[in-house]
């Protein structure tokens, strides 16, 4: 039985009544197979639609948010037991519905005296003055003066009618605002409001790259307003703006909005979407009044025209993600139509001024725990959109994150739609051509005729069922959201008390949609859907316990879920906290935080019902009995070695000379290469340098210390990629061979040649200048090395990495060291290695078990490849391996026995599944290069498959109009319009006449994998757990790092180099995999194993120190070395 101190069994009873007698009514005549109904207004008496018509002030050429759309409000607000409804309104009033129950509504806004005449935006509701009713706060924009721009604040009187009292309350701001959010953060109690706010009509067009005013006194910077509480003589509270000594000093668009506490410190956080080249804002609460924006800390990248905002736990590890919107369409037609500003020295431009990485495409940040910076704990998140699947769903507004299947997972609803098609690339054209055409009203009239005759942009609303591994599955049609709308703010609200989340969106020039969900049935529900609701009674001056946290735990795993409503675009949800429960009948518990940091923990629960939680009841948690956090793993000891290490790249624009290229490749380092290089019986290590830099050795001491020099001294120019340190002259030291990469120089140049640094035994090397023949040229990344110490000859194999004629294959050299340099035998050895692909790794194994070594390597748009070594020649044998459609876009591999079963497994590192090319082998993605123009330049064009308007994935070109004329500008004879070009298929554009003599590569698989040696040669491919595949991997290590003697995995990669319109891939902060056995591998998390890396790393080194201990040597591109430290475990 409950203990009743932890229950209102009142209010439960209540609401049982209400959503038995509700479902008893429910409409039969809407049996169907779709996740949910859209009834009509006719059925429900909803009949709003936030009507927008344009004039000579209201349109998209005068001011680009006419069509912004406003949001809507769920609040009891008769105390009744069911959820109504208020609706914002730009150019018309906004509504009140009343439920009655039984879906039925009646709009009760006149008799309420609600009355509006302003532009309304937002939609926040609030109990603000504690009288157990909520009350209603409204946004206020639009072009119109400052004295009629003020918010509102309908103050509920407890009868159905509302009284408008902004001024009184200090809440009559009259910023463009978009948004309000309550929330205590200075936790003194009361619940104060931060302000979302924008601009119309802005002196500098929104997407100049100027520096952003953070005084604090721009006219878009957000507000803070703290709640003083009750002033003498009045009976509500009163707010006073604060933002300045509060540190909210920000010059953004804002759309969105929603507090969090992200960092899990017991504090509300905030995070706020900007609209155009404005970054986000991720407000970490200093707990001293103050916050400070940590977004360029915590996330990698953004999205760039940030809209909707929401945030919550949707892999059900504690920790609340984050999802944005921006305007990606998902179809061909669309892509191809969206005009994009986007070039590399605008993304540079950008960068230089100050401005974090964004791209335009929907955002899904995960959450992977915090990292202590100083006195801050520090929320890091990997984008993980694109491997979601959600990150493309056009002009998108609200999204909201919810169970809507009460499945235990939590999934995402996004709206969509615009009333004019503004980046309509045509249209983008013809508005370029009219400059300095005609007085401005003339040149402004002709735009808002032109643009008026593309209508406006309808689109469906996008439903995505979380698969439960970090993937949705797009099942819009399916759930039944299949008429086109231009829909903004969105709520899920249980519109029927029957246990699963309805949804109301509100629509332009459209009545509202009302969706009622049909996971439960008529009152009925099958095995697979129990629920379980919270309703939050706090104390007396936060009253529906805004901010309080509830964990609930079934069968070992949990769910989170936060109490705050406002989330989405412009709109607060039902504020009752909805927890599906799939097919769990008994849930083990539930934790209630509660803002001031009281504690209830509820055991023996009941399902399919709502419980009232009431802080009352909670008591002070003593934080010295919390079980204590276990040592991590691995722990950082750069600072404590303070090696003088810093990788420097000089900027080259690689794109410049081939601006379709998928990623620089004038930033493939740095490498590390260890051994004992002055034969003290320590390991030592060198890393490589960039261009204008030396490499340096870095020298073991007995202390456990390193003492660095660099490699040479004057000048050098040589980018260097992976070296080796092997005794290869014979004297029993190690020497150091470097191959030289990046493709910033001519080809043939002497700085492509490999070099050999000789070792004088005493780690001082010298430059062998005459060990590489001059025509052992070649734009180098790979080395690996076989044979030497009376091990056969010493024979080592660089990999071409790319040529300057991309994509064709690079030279590759095998050689072997005779008298003093190196002779080239590829010809005589495997004439097939000279042009064997763009290589990235390679390694010498023997893994055929016949005791001759054998050769695999990797590259881009290639297979593993295996060469068998026989009688000192070698042979490929990759079509014996087993091995089918295994092309991929291949980074690292290493030989190692994973398996310890005495063969040598492979595992290698690839591109990941976080792009948007949804590889699969019959949806490969694929490359035609050719001198198309006939003016000796190879152009590499992408190709992949894209849905068209009816989701049919077809092979399509990757580009658009813009970025292949510029090289191929034939293509401008052909397609005079964008249209044009958007509306033909891949066999138009690149026709078999224009294909003819083309190289074609493709590839089919994306993802990191491990190979199982299952002997005689042949291999069995698994893929690595899907967190190892939210980014490239450029580097493995294999050690049984927790000595319990299966052999892990640690990985680390990412690629900052990308082109712009894709965007770098950034999610990974390094991965520990925690062997399991039977091959099978448990990702760790970040803030538990202590091995995290930002940055975009190169490689890893295993060594030991002088006590026994490892240490991890991660090489990361442009940035200091980093080292790691796992402490051996004493027996």
């Amino acid at each position: 039985m409950y203990n009743k101190g932890n229950i209102n069994y009142l209010s439960v009873l209540w609401l049982l009544i209400c959503q038995v007698a509700i479902i008893s009514c429910r409409n039969n005549n809407h049996q169907t197979s779709a996740l949910f109904t859209k009834l009509s207004g006719e059925e429900t008496g909803i009949h709003f639609s936030n009507t927008i018509t344009e004039n000579d002030s209201v349109n998209l050429i005068t001011d680009e948010y006419a069509y912004m759309g406003s949001g809507i409000g769920v609040g009891d607000f008769n105390n009744d037991g069911l959820p109504d409804l208020f609706f914002g309104g730009s150019q018309t009033g906004c509504k009140l519905y009343l439920n009655l129950g039984n879906h039925k509504f009646r709009d009760i806004t006149k008799s309420s005296g609600i009355a509006t005449n302003v532009w309304c935006t937002g939609i926040s509701i609030v109990d603000i003055n504690n009288d157990g009713y909520p009350d209603i706060y409204v946004c206020v924009s639009g072009y119109a003066p400052a004295g009629k721009r003020k918010n509102l604040l309908f103050i509920n009187n407890h009868n159905l009618t509302f009284t408008e009292s902004a001024a009184e309350y200090g809440l009559a701001d009259t910023s463009y605002s978009t948004q309000a959010v309550l929330l205590d953060y200075d936790k003194d109690g009361r619940m104060d409001m931060y302000l979302v706010n924008h601009e119309i009509h802005p002196r500098v067009s929104q997407n100049d790259i100027v520096k952003p005013d953070t005084s604090g006194h721009s006219i878009r910077s957000d507000k803070l307003y703290r709640n003083m509480g009750n002033l003498p003589g009045t009976n509500h509270p009163f707010f006073k703006d604060v933002s300045l000594s509060a540190g909210i000093k920000d010059d953004g668009y804002g759309l969105g909005v929603v507090v969090s506490d992200f960092n899990n410190d017991g504090w509300p956080d905030i995070y706020v979407t900007n609209d155009y080249l404005g970054n986000d804002l991720l407000w970490i609460n200093n707990k001293n009044g103050t916050f400070t924006n940590i977004i360029g800390e915590s996330l990698a990248h953004q999205s760039y025209s940030s809209m909707g905002v929401d945030a919550a736990d949707i892999n059900n590890d504690g920790l609340p993600d984050i999802a944005s919107l921006d305007m990606q369409p998902e179809d061909n037609y669309r892509k191809k139509m969206m005009y994009s500003f986007m070039t590399y020295p605008r993304y540079e431009s950008e960068r230089r001024a100050g401005y974090q990485p964004e791209f335009m495409r929907n955002m899904l940040q995960l959450n992977r725990g915090v990292q202590q910076k100083g006195d801050t704990a520090v929320p890091y998140f990997s984008e993980i959109g694109q491997l979601a699947g959600i990150s493309s769903t056009d002009w998108s507004w609200s999204v909201l994150m919810a169970d809507f299947e009460n499945s235990g997972n939590k999934d995402i609803y996004v709206t969509n739609g615009m009333g004019r098609d503004l980046i309509n690339a045509d249209f983008i054209n013809f508005r370029a051509g009219t400059y300095g055409t005609g007085n401005t009203l003339e040149r402004e009239r002709t735009l808002r005729n032109h643009l008026a005759s593309l209508d406006s942009v309808p689109l469906r609303n996008y439903y995505f069922h979380n698969n439960g591994n970090y993937t949705f599955s797009n099942e819009s049609v399916a759930a039944g959201f299949t008429e086109p709308s231009i829909s903004n703010g969105a709520v899920y609200v249980d519109l029927d008390n029957d246990g699963d989340l309805d949804l109301v969106t509100n629509n332009i020039n459209q009545e509202a949609s009302v969706y009622i969900n049909n996971t439960i049935r008529n009152g009925k529900q099958n095995t697979s859907n129990h629920f379980l609701n919270f309703s939050l009674k706090g104390d007396s001056l936060n009253r529906n316990g805004f901010g309080a946290k509830v964990i609930l735990w079934s069968k070992g795993t949990m769910q989170m879920l936060e109490e705050n409503p406002v989330r989405g675009y412009a709109s607060s949800v039902d504020q009752r906290l909805h927890f599906g429960l799939g097919n769990i009948t008994h849930p083990d518990s539930a934790v209630v935080i509660w803002p001031n940091e009281k504690r209830q923990v509820l055991k023996h629960l009941f399902i399919d019902t709502t419980i009232v939680l009431d802080e009352s009841h909670a008591s002070v948690i003593n934080k010295n009995t919390l079980p204590a956090k276990a040592a991590p793993l691995f722990k950082n000891i750069t600072d404590v070695l303070h090696l003088d290490y810093t990788h420097k790249e000089t900027f080259f624009n690689d794109f410049a000379f081939n601006s379709l290229l998928p990623q620089k490749y004038s930033q493939l380092g740095p490498f590390i290469s260890t051994g004992d290089v002055n034969g003290d019986g320590l390991t030592d290590f060198f890393v490589g340098g960039a261009f204008k830099q030396s490499g340096k050795i870095f020298i073991q001491q007995k202390d456990g210390s390193f003492k660095g020099k660099d490699l040479v001294s004057g000048p050098k120019y040589e980018e260097d990629m992976q070296s080796a340190l092997v005794d290869v002259d014979g004297d029993h030291d190690l020497d150091l061979i470097v191959v030289s990469g990046s493709d910033e120089f001519n080809e043939g140049s002497k700085y492509y040649i490999p070099r050999l640094y000789l070792n004088d035994g005493k780690g001082n090397f010298t430059l062998s200048p005459a060990a590489f023949p001059s025509q052992v040229n070649t734009i180098g990344q790979s080395l690996s090395i076989t044979g030497g110490n009376g091990n056969g000859p010493l024979r080592i194999f660089i990999g071409g990495r790319v040529s300057l004629r991309y994509p064709y294959s690079p030279q590759s050299f095998l050689l072997e060291y005779r008298n003093g340099s190196f002779v080239d035998i590829t010809e005589e050895v495997c004439p097939a290695l000279s042009n064997a692909g763009m290589i990235s790794s390679s390694v010498w194994t023997d893994f055929d078990g016949d005791g001759q070594m054998d050769l695999v390597i990797a590259g881009e748009w290639m297979p593993l490849r295996f060469f068998k070594g026989e009688n000192g020649k070698l042979k490929e044998v990759t079509e014996s391996t087993g091995l089918k459609n295994n092309n991929g876009m291949w980074r690292s591999l290493l030989a190692v026995d994973l398996d310890g079963d005495g063969d040598m497994d492979l595992i290698a590192g690839n591109l990941g599944e976080n792009n948007p090319y949804g590889v699969t082998e019959n949806t490969p993605l694929e490359m035609y290069a050719k001198d198309f123009e006939g003016n000796g330049t190879i152009i590499p064009i992408i190709a992949y498959y894209i849905p068209d308007k009816d989701g049919v994935k077809k092979l399509e070109v990757g580009a658009n109009l813009n970025q292949l004329a510029k090289v191929m500008p034939s293509l401008k004879n052909q397609f005079l319009k964008n249209e044009d070009f958007a509306k033909a298929g891949f066999n138009d554009i690149l026709t078999n006449s224009r294909l003819e003599g083309a190289l074609h590569l493709d590839c089919q698989e994306l993802s990191s994998c491990w190979f199982e040696n299952v002997g005689h040669g042949k291999f069995v491919k698994h893929v690595l757990p899907v967190e190892a595949q939210f980014a490239p991997v450029n580097a493995i290590l294999v050690n049984d790092f927790d000595r319990d003697g299966k052999k892990d995995i640690l990985v680390a990669g990412n690629e900052y180099q990308t082109e712009p319109m894709t965007g770098r891939y950034d999610a990974s902060y390094g991965l520990f995999l925690k062997a399991l056995g039977g091959g099978k591998f448990l990702p760790m998390k970040l803030a538990d194993d202590g091995f995290f890396i930002k940055g975009d790393v190169k490689d890893l080194k295993l060594i030991k120190d002088h006590f026994g201990n490892d240490l991890i040597l991660a090489a990361v591109n442009d940035q200091p070395l980093a080292i790691f430290e796992c402490k051996k475990i004493e027996k």
